[in-house]
């Protein structure tokens, strides 16, 4: 290889990484993509990436192998004095390179050779002047490893530092998040039931499905006896047996060690602690939490796992955060149960719990209310005692009251959790979740103990999520809808580009040339569509001529203005003004959509007629392009909004996005849009784009109308449409070649088998048998075959899967018949060649 074509490889390798680092915040894909473009420099079979905890003690590794496969080890212990590769790199903050594992004493190079590492390179990864981290390679030839290849590092390691960093903060932010969510349901749990077993149970099952834990379950102490009694809400009864037999105790097993010193206990491997009595000779894992009312320990939390360091000190820290909770509520419904009898245990429940507690007696007015309370309505406890309970919350909520002591007067049941909208003093508005439950007093009195908790933060988390939940079904609808929409463009577009070339009559030529490349203009609006919820990758921008695309517009647009302004008995009046001007950058279809966006407002604001001007002209390297109405206008607060996504006016019935979408277009070209506009005078848009350098940009592709004819070929064209599978047999047929169609998988397949072919041209998404399937089974059947793939889910089509399934040419929907016979005539020149559109 040489020096220039190397150099050319490292820089191609440095823009793909950034690219990938800058595109995902999962640790893992990035890893893995990083390591399939450093393979093209470093040639080595192997990459991992270590990364220190923050006391340096532990390490999560990363290995990635030949098939890219992500591997990671959480945990793994670090030995600095044995005077490793990895410690050193640690230790100096410089690379190091061990040139042959076979001459080196250290266990790590040891372990590569029992692999088949030769030689290894460790690089240390640095953030903010701190080393965290490693990222190591392995090669099975001796002495692999060079000053090239460490000098070639520094530029890239500070990137790939700064995206394992964000994507390690990404992962703590959804793991807190993930935590919260379970702090939440617990607390939720714990006020919806006054039932110690079935509270307990709930809790359990909340937490094993956020542990995956192949055993959890609560232990209490016997006061008496000092023994950990496994409660039945977490533990079956041939669990409890088991259990029972091992006499676990205060002092006694890791469980007993726990309940005795009263600290959480994160056990890695259980068979290494001489603490563990074995129960389960499948258990490897262990972590406990004690249960504690103050210092008083009434229990213990107790979770197994059937693999070796299956635990993170995170996961100790929730354990202990919900044991915590726990702890309380267990002790709280413990002196409920016997609040009739005590006043004083009733007051150490409500005065220690978490959420608001209140007594209201028949006629509303609170009888006694705790410190919580004060908290959230904002009133002292002396101005809450006495107080009408209606009095703090709003209208809604004061109905809602009503109908539910209605209901109850007439013997009717309902759920004792609902929600309300609580007032707080000073007027603030705060959603509130009330749970009451009636209290019959000793002498017979009816009061109502009532539980309210203050839940406006997890409402609007509700509502953001909601709102992202949104977003991901519109997103995949657009998709699906974009996909059959790309099917109906397919036919439309195939069979005028065909009328093109048969017809002789040249008016006929220019009604089916605007419906070509009105489709394409579709076709690219759906391509938009189909990156809804993708990244926008960079656009690339092309010389365009504004006064043609100006003119297409208005073809476009003339039985708007025109026809349809006719038939209801209203005069538009079009004149355009289109001086000289030098190209500009950007996309022509884009272009064309923005001011056909502006002719249809500009229709719509003269619902009695009118005149619309659009001019172009040229100055200080700017290209103007003015459209102007004599339409109905627009006041001052209209005009401020009306770039605004969704924003909408009587008497328009658009959907408010055309305006926000030309604007982010304009945008992108590096253009700027503005409006003047006043109420009865009518509107003017005005876009200006910078002119296109001399040597900047390049034309668009425009394939020519002429049909050569090749070599001709057997074609198995495979689709569920039948007016794709139609259009695409008329175009083929008309250079001759010999074309066969199938309605789905299946029955290409057997044709496949029945008959000879030279080309497969098969849909993706099909009944039954999918695209990817008909082009193994292809390849199974006949290797050398070409096949290509002619689909509207192109965009979503990765190279990975591709390259995976040996398909030869990719032509997303809809297609252009050139286009097409083009892929067809090059791939029978050199078939076994892969083609990608």
């Amino acid at each position: 290889v040489t020096q220039e074509k190397r150099l050319e490889t490292e820089k191609e390798v440095i823009n793909n990484i950034n690219k990938i680092l800058a595109s995902s915040l999962d640790i893992r894909q990035v890893i893995s993509a990083v390591h399939a473009e450093l393979k093209r420099v470093f040639d080595s079979e192997r990459m991992t990436i270590s990364i220190l905890d923050e006391k340096g003690e532990g390490f999560r590794y990363f290995a990635q192998k030949k098939d890219y496969e992500s591997k990671e080890l959480r945990n793994g212990v670090i030995y600095p004095k044995e005077g490793t590769s990895f410690a050193k790199a640690l230790e100096t903050g410089r690379p190091v390179i061990v040139n042959d594992t076979e001459k080196s004493d250290s266990w790590i190079d040891k372990k590569l050779l029992k692999e088949g590492i030769r030689s290894s390179l460790v690089y240390p990864l640095e953030y903010k002047g701190k080393v965290f981290g490693t990222i190591n390679f392995g090669s099975k030839e001796v002495n692999h490893f060079s000053d090239h290849h460490i000098n070639f590092l520094p530029l890239i390691a500070p990137s790939l530092a700064i995206s394992i960093q964000n994507a390690l903060l990404f992962e703590e932010t959804i793991n807190r998040l993930n935590e919260l969510s379970v702090l939440y349901e617990i607390i939720k749990i714990s006020a919806s039931s006054f039932n110690l077993n079935q509270m307990l149970k709930d809790i359990i099952n909340s937490l094993n499905h956020l542990f995956k834990f192949e055993r959890i379950g609560i232990l209490l102490v016997d006061e008496k006896t000092k023994r950990l009694i496994p409660h039945p809400s977490s533990y079956n009864e041939i669990s409890i047996k088991e259990i029972e037999k091992l006499a676990l105790s205060v002092g006694r097993g890791i469980t007993g060690w726990v309940a005795e010193k009263g600290e959480p206990l994160l056990v890695n491997d259980v068979f290494r602690d001489s603490r563990y009595i074995c129960g389960d000779e499948s258990i490897r894992s262990e972590m406990c939490v004690p249960l504690k009312v103050g210092r008083k320990v009434i229990g213990v939390i107790d979770a197994q796992r059937n693999v070796t360091n299956a635990f993170t000190k995170d996961d100790l820290r929730l354990l202990l955060i919900i044991g915590g909770q726990l702890a309380t509520v267990i002790d709280n419904l413990r002196l409920y149960e016997g609040i009739r009898e005590s006043e004083e245990k009733y007051r150490m429940v409500v005065e220690g719990a978490h959420e608001g507690i209140c007594v209201i007696g028949l006629d509303y007015r609170l009888k006694y209310a705790n410190q919580k309370m004060s908290e959230i309505f904002g009133y002292s406890i002396e101005e809450l005692v006495g107080i009408d309970f209606r009095d703090l919350i709003d209208e809604d909520s004061r109905r809602l009251i009503a109908e539910r002591t209605a209901k109850r007067e007439r013997g009717e049941r309902f759920p004792p959790l609902f929600e309300l909208n609580g007032i707080r003093k000073g007027g603030e508005v705060r959603n509130i979740e009330i749970n009451a439950k009636v209290l019959k007093g000793t002498t017979g009195g009816v009061n109502f103990i009532v539980f309210v908790r203050d839940i406006t933060e997890k409402k609007r988390m509700e509502e953001q999520l909601l709102q992202s939940e949104k977003l991901r079904a519109l997103g995949e609808m657009a998709s699906g809808v974009a996909h059959d929409f790309n099917n109906a463009l397919a036919a439309i577009l195939g069979n005028a580009q065909l009328m093109l070339i048969t017809t002789k009559d040249e008016e006929l030529k220019e009604s089916l040339r605007t419906i070509e490349k009105v489709a394409k203009d579709a076709a690219h609006t759906v391509k938009r569509l189909q990156e809804f919820t993708r990244k926008r990758t960079h656009q690339e921008l092309y010389r365009l001529d504004i006064n043609q695309i100006i003119r297409d517009a208005i073809e476009i647009t003339k039985p708007k203005w025109k026809d349809e302004a006719q038939a209801k008995g209203v005069s538009i009046e079009f004149v355009s003004n289109l001086e000289e001007i030098p190209s500009v950058g950007g996309n022509a279809s884009d272009l064309r959509e923005v001011i056909t966006n502006m002719i249809f407002n500009a229709i719509e604001a003269m619902p009695e007629g009118g005149k619309i001007e659009v001019r172009t002209f040229h100055q200080n390297q700017k290209v103007y392009i003015q459209l102007s109405d004599t339409g109905i206008g627009m006041d001052e607060e209209v005009k401020k909004r009306i770039f605004e996504p969704f924003f909408t006016t009587k008497p328009f019935t658009n959907t408010g996005l055309g305006l926000s979408m030309s604007y982010g277009i304009i945008r992108r070209f590096g253009g700027e849009i503005e409006v003047e506009s006043k109420v009865g005078y009518g509107t003017t848009f005005t876009i200006s784009l910078p002119v296109q350098l001399e040597g900047e940009g390049k034309e668009e592709e425009s394939l020519t109308f002429t049909i050569q004819k090749g070599k001709e070929a057997r074609i198995l064209v495979i689709d569920d449409e039948e007016e794709v599978r139609n259009t695409l047999s008329k175009i083929l047929t008309k250079v001759n070649h010999q074309v066969m169609v199938a309605k789905d998988g299946e029955e290409g397949i057997r044709l496949f088998k029945e008959n000879k072919f030279d080309i497969v041209l098969t849909d993706l998404g099909m009944p039954g048998i999918s695209g990817w399937e008909v082009c193994r089974a292809i390849k199974n059947l006949s290797p050398h075959t070409p096949v290509g793939m002619i689909t509207g889910w192109g965009i979503q089509l990765s190279q990975e899967e591709i390259e995976e399934n040996h398909l030869d040419f990719l032509i997303p929907k809809p297609f252009d018949f050139r286009q097409i016979l083009k892929l067809v005539s090059e791939t029978m020149v050199s078939k076994g060649t892969q083609f990608l559109a």
